[in-house]
C-alpha cells in the first residue's frame, strides 16, 4: 500500500487553492467498479478521500493520478454543494460532464500522464472503461498526443 499522505503532500503545490484544507485519507472497500470516492464534510469544511484497496498494489503513478482526479473535484467544485451531490448521483449525463470536465483539469495541471497510468492500470485488470468514469484511453492518449511538441 502505498502512503497517501505523502502522495497528497507531493501534489498540494499544484492546487494553491486547497491551501489549509484538512483532507482525510484513507484505503476502503468500494464498489469493484470505483477507485476513488471523494466528498466534503460542509459542517467543518473539510475534505475526504477514500481509496480503493483494490489499487493497493497498483503503480504509484496510477495513485498519483487517480488523487490529482480527486483533488480537481475540490478545485472545480461540482460537487461540493448537497444539491450538486444529488444531481451527480441521479444523473448519468451531469455524472460523465463532471467526470470528463475533472479529467480535463488533470491534464491541464499536468498530471494526464498519471492518470493514463491509471486507466491502463485498470485495463490491465480487467476493468471495462465506464463512458461515466471520464475521458476514454484512446481519447486521453489522444489529448496527451496532441500536447506533446513534434
Amino acid at each position: 500500500m502505498h502512503n497517501l499522505q505523502q502522495i497528497i503532500d507531493e501534489l498540494l503545490p499544484a492546487f494553491p487553492e486547497l491551501s489549509g484544507k484538512k483532507i482525510d485519507l484513507n484505503y476502503a472497500r468500494l464498489d469493484s467498479d470505483t477507485n476513488l470516492e471523494c466528498g466534503e464534510y460542509h459542517i467543518i469544511n473539510r475534505y475526504w478521500i477514500d481509496v480503493s484497496e483494490d489499487l493497493g498494489e497498483a503503480p504509484r503513478d496510477a495513485i498519483v493520478g487517480g488523487l490529482a482526479h480527486e483533488l480537481c473535484h475540490f478545485v472545480l467544485g461540482s460537487t461540493n454543494t448537497i444539491r450538486q451531490g444529488i444531481l451527480y448521483k441521479i444523473s448519468k449525463s451531469y455524472r460523465t460532464l463532471v467526470e470528463r470536465n475533472t479529467d480535463l483539469e488533470v491534464i491541464k495541471r499536468g498530471f494526464g500522464l498519471r492518470l493514463l497510468a491509471l486507466i491502463l492500470f485498470n485495463k490491465n485488470n480487467d476493468d471495462d472503461h465506464d463512458p461515466e468514469a471520464g475521458l476514454s484511453l484512446e481519447e486521453l492518449e489522444g489529448l496527451l498526443k496532441n500536447l506533446r511538441p513534434g
